[in-house]
């Protein structure tokens, strides 16, 4: 199961050398800086990040090709709140925050995060200086609202973002402004994160370098659409998992089921309703969900190990 890696478009770990080029390790969409002051090993707990002094280092992506199609975002931040600026955005105009489609950014010594720059949908969550926080921000999330996920909390909802253009993204400056803070684990994904992808991020990569290669990871697995012909009576999900680790449904194991393609999860009950063979557990949770465009998602919590052999949707009309 790879959770992080479906539709994610750009991934900057943030762990280059000191200039000219944040390297994103999944598609190539790089960006270069027009200084060498950026400095690496600022990260979460000992492992690298980026450092922007707020005097003139930034990253520009006007002359290569940023992230598109962007429907999420998440990162870690460490913003000092004592000197307003820019910390990244996307924007046609640099030097005009109403072009800009996305943005995160300090103003008057507040954080603020921008879902729509022309129409001044705008977050401000309550943030401390010089401390990490980690935010996932869904432009859209296909029923027309924009949400902030703040350290594994839901902490905003607002109109959807319905203006801008994917251009010219921006680290560290805007309007010869300059912005001072730590960055680390930027991604971009070109789905709707949920509050089990923000919980999945944030569980492992608390004070290491979030990386699926690295030990243990939380995961989620989502199933491809599954379109129903009416809206049926109820919903039947099925899972074949074989335990690792001692395993407690509903608290290790998670399930979420959709009938809008994703854009609303609902939490179920799973329950074991037999053996698949000597090793491999079947798992079963029945609901009702008024919709036809059916979705499910097993998702792992408190970084317990597990095999993931299969898993199905049934549904009577």
């Amino acid at each position: 199961m790879n959770d992080l890696g479906l539709d994610i478009i750009a991934h900057y770990k943030c762990n280059d050398d000191t200039g000219p080029t944040v390297t994103d390790n999944i598609s190539g969409l790089d960006g270069n800086t027009y200084s060498n002051n950026r400095v690496a090993g600022a990260g979460l707990g000992t492992e690298y990040g980026l450092s922007f002094d707020g005097s003139n280092d930034n990253c520009d992506w006007s002359l290569d090709t940023p992230p598109t199609g962007v429907k999420s975002i998440s990162l870690w931040i460490r913003p000092d709140l004592s000197q307003d600026g820019p910390i990244m955005f996307m924007g046609v105009n640099v030097n005009n925050p109403l072009s800009w489609k996305w943005g995160f950014y300090i103003e008057s010594g507040v954080l603020k995060i921008t879902a729509d720059g022309l129409l001044g949908y705008t977050f401000t969550p309550t943030v401390t200086s010089n401390e990490w926080v980690h935010f996932t921000l869904v432009l859209d999330n296909g029923a027309g609202n924009s949400k902030l996920y703040q350290n594994k909390v839901l902490v905003g909802t607002l109109s959807a973002n319905t203006s801008g253009t994917d251009a010219n993204m921006q680290w560290g400056q805007a309007f010869n402004v300059y912005a001072k803070f730590h960055i680390d684990d930027v991604r971009f994904y070109s789905r709707v994160l949920v509050l089990a992808d923000e919980e999945n991020i944030y569980n492992n990569s608390v004070g290491t370098e979030y990386d699926g290669a690295d030990g243990i990871q939380n995961m989620i697995v989502t199933s491809m659409l599954q379109t129903a012909s009416t809206s049926s009576a109820w919903q039947r999900v099925l899972f074949i998992v074989e335990d690792i680790d001692t395993i407690f449904l509903n608290t290790d194991l998670l399930a979420y089921v959709s009938a809008d393609d994703g854009v609303t999860w609902d939490k179920v009950t799973l329950s074991k309703i037999g053996n698949y063979d000597a090793t491999k557990n079947l798992l079963s949770a029945q609901y009702s969900n008024t919709g036809t465009a059916l979705r499910w998602a097993l998702a792992t919590a408190n970084q317990k190990n597990i095999k993931f052999h299969g898993g199905a949707q049934i549904y009577k009309i």
